[in-house]
């Protein structure tokens, strides 16, 4: 008579119960000749990852319309005898289980789904139960690596047709029952206690010596044990694409307010992120420059994951690759990985210009008057930087591609003598608003007084008050189509009253960027945090720089020039890393003047 593989068949939910009953019932008469060996997606062949595509794609198929009303029969879903789901016969029989659609729960709307899959589930009881099966199988089988990566597959597949809130719960599972295993922890640490007593507790070479191997089971004890389980994903091949990329995108699923309330969710996000940045070390990245000439299937990603400076159609990519009279002074160079063809993960945009650039609009909707040939240009304005995958935040490429673009152009163009950035302020009105809540005076009497001249009631409103008085008469100036303000004329009043603010909302935003930290003792601010890290220095502050209404909702229209100076890169990455913010005498006298600090030079 045959033996169901799980003998904990109460946590396998009714579809395996209704398979081990069948089978029990069928006796070894009803047995289907042995299964074949299941197809394993480990192999760099692309005729052998087709043939594993079409060989899933089939029995996702065949599975996923199981006969009506119907238990899965012995003759479909072959249940070797075994001791338990660790054994190799145990593990195949899982492999089956995992895509059956009675054991996994009820199809939801694909609306709430963010893959691309046409059904989306709920993580059920039943389904967590087994996905638990699965991991541990894994995690601790008898049986090959191959056969431990295609049961991870499995998992990677199941995961991709879970809802948004379903993949929030696989992925505390994960956190909170496949973490690091305490008891082992404190038996390794006990073994190097015992190791060092018994050899006097010296710090002899022959007390490191001995205490070598009790070190390295104390390294595999605090490894959580997830880490394996995406290391086989690494190893394996998902509809998704590479092992990589589904990481990438798993990364990207953690929820941030789960990773910033939970330390066990945290843990994950924070242990995955250490296990890409090894893969996606500068070694194994490709720096290309992207053209109109490129695959428009990357001209179609960069459109729809340029987060800074946001491109509404066809013709507005046209312009930032430099198609038709722009010649070559726009580009765009992105870093590749072999392991995610085709797909950009992060791209900056470069201008050449005869100076430094102080107004957005000069570089995306250039005058004829404002451009310049590239072999005349004084200056390379980098303008926008986007992450593509949100699974790579905190992944540090981004410093290498700015140096490395910034070595490309020096090598093309030698008269290059400015490599500066044009760069939003997207934390300054947060931060503005809170201080205005927590204080009594955001600006001065004298400041609050010439401002008063131009909006009514300034003297009974709160900075609360006033602030929103400034962001809703700069957004109805959002939609004006010209920049210059004359001293005279018919603009006299709209030109006195941004003189009014010029000043004040220059001093805010320098000593926002200058002084204040997060939790961590870095600027809050994070592109400041970006280019500083970067080795770039806080050079100037510009006024009405981008009088978009995003411009206008994040930093009151001011942008900011970082400056790299080759020459000073490393030395003030160190001082950034210090905890020092490097700014030009200009921005520190910004501050001290108008505030009665102290000024700071660099």
């Amino acid at each position: 008579t045959a033996v169901v593989v799980i003998r904990a068949v109460g946590v396998m939910g009714g579809a395996a119960r209704a398979a081990g009953e069948e089978l029990q019932r069928a006796g070894p008469a009803a047995a289907a000749p042995a299964a074949p060996a299941l197809s394993l997606v480990n192999s760099n062949d692309d005729s052998h990852q087709q043939q594993n595509r079409r060989d899933h794609a089939h029995d996702r198929s065949r599975l996923a319309s199981p006969r009506s009303g119907q238990p899965m029969l012995a003759d479909e879903y072959r249940l070797d005898s075994c001791e338990s789901p660790t054994d190799s016969s145990g593990t195949r029989a899982l492999l089956k289980l995992i895509n059956s659609s009675q054991l996994f729960g009820a199809v939801q709307d694909a609306e709430t789904s963010s893959t691309p899959r046409e059904c989306a589930r709920e993580l059920t009881e039943d389904m967590r139960a087994t996905m638990r099966l699965l991991i541990n199988a894994c995690l601790h089988s008898t049986t090959s690596e191959l056969e431990a990566i295609s049961i991870a597959v499995r998992i990677g597949e199941a995961y991709l047709q879970l809802t948004r809130v379903a993949r929030q719960r696989f992925l505390r599972l994960l956190a909170e029952e496949f973490g690091v295993r305490q008891h082992r922890v404190q038996e390794a640490i006990d073994k190097c206690l015992q190791i060092s007593n018994a050899q006097g507790g010296d710090n002899s070479s022959a007390t490191a010596a001995a205490l070598v191997p009790a070190q390295a089971e104390l390294r595999e004890a605090l490894q959580p044990q997830y880490m394996r389980l995406f290391r086989l994903f690494n190893n394996g091949f998902f509809d998704l694409g590479s092992g990589v990329k589904f990481l990438v995108s798993l990364r990207g699923d953690i929820d941030p307010t789960a990773v910033k309330n939970d330390a066990l969710v945290k843990g994950l996000y924070d242990n995955l992120g250490e296990l890409l940045s090894t893969w996606f070390d500068l070694a194994f990245l490709e720096l290309k420059q992207l053209t109109w000439d490129s695959p428009a299937s990357v001209l179609q990603y960069l459109m729809q994951h340029e987060a800074v400076h946001r491109m509404d159609s066809w013709e507005e990519l046209q312009r930032r690759l430099a198609k038709g009279t722009l010649g070559l002074r726009r580009r765009v160079y992105a870093f590749f990985h072999p392991r995610v063809p085709g797909v950009p993960l992060i791209f900056v945009e470069v201008a050449l210009t005869a100076s430094l650039a102080t107004r957005i609009n000069h570089i995306l909707k250039p005058t004829e008057e404002q451009l310049v040939d590239p072999v005349e240009a004084k200056g390379a304005i980098f303008y926008s930087i986007s992450n593509t995958q949100n699974g790579l935040r905190g992944v540090s490429f981004g410093n290498f591609l700015i140096k490395k673009v910034v070595g490309n152009l020096r090598a093309e163009l030698p008269q290059l003598q400015i490599f500066a950035t044009l760069s939003p302020v997207p934390a300054f009105m947060t931060w503005l608003r809170e201080e205005a809540e927590s204080r009594q005076a955001v600006f001065t009497s004298k400041e609050r007084e010439a401002i008063g001249d131009h909006i009514a009631s300034v003297a009974t409103s709160t900075d609360c008050q006033l602030l929103s008085a400034i962001e809703d008469k700069l957004l109805a100036l959002s939609n004006n189509q010209s920049e210059e303000y004359e001293e005279e004329g018919e603009t006299q009043a709209l030109f006195l009253f941004l003189e009014s603010l010029k000043a004040p909302l220059l001093r805010l935003c320098a000593t926002f960027l200058r002084d204040v930290k997060n939790p961590q003792g870095k600027p809050r601010d994070p592109v400041a945090r970006f280019h500083l890290n970067n080795g770039a220095f806080l050079y100037q502050l510009n006024w009405l720089a981008n009088t978009s209404k995003k411009g206008v909702q994040e930093s009151f229209t001011i942008m900011v020039n970082y400056a790299y100076q080759l020459s000073s890169i490393d030395h003030n990455h160190r001082l950034y890393c210090a905890g020092h913010v490097v700014c030009a005498n200009s921005v520190d006298l910004m501050v001290g003047k108008e505030s009665g600090g102290e000024e700071r030079s660099h």
